[in-house]
């Protein structure tokens, strides 16, 4: 079984990049909030295994099981990082295709093409 680490704040980070590529699980507990989940995108970018209660996940059109495992009270979110911690394999499978998502998806040519194209149109009138 993976030893599980206690959890450390951090506080500021310098390269929040070195720490998605350190570990393997992501935790977003989110319980309130709006904007776009970004911290989580990027998680995912790095092939981060996500754990994330549903309004973490909120708009960014991921299914859980699949892109993310969803848990929306302590309890279940300890059990889920536990689950995932002691099955290396299945961690990967999700960080895999929670990558192979975000790649396909929010691609700056992707999230750009409908700016673009409406500037295009702009000018022809």
């Amino acid at each position: 079984m993976a030893e599980i680490k206690r959890c450390q704040y951090l506080g500021y980070v310098d390269d929040i990049h070195a720490l998605y590529r350190q570990y393997a699980i992501f935790v977003n507990p989110m319980r309130l909030g709006g904007g776009t989940r970004l911290k989580m995108l990027e998680a995912m970018g790095f092939g981060m295994a996500c754990v994330s209660s549903s309004i973490g996940a909120e708009g960014l059109e991921v299914k859980d099981g699949v892109h993310f495992i969803t848990a929306d009270d302590p309890e279940q979110m300890a059990e889920q990082i536990r689950i995932l911690a002691s099955d290396p394999s299945r961690t990967s499978k999700l960080g895999n295709e929670a990558r192979k998502m975000v790649i396909s998806r929010f691609t700056w040519t992707r999230c750009l093409r409908p700016l673009v194209d409406y500037y295009k149109g702009q000018r022809s009138h």
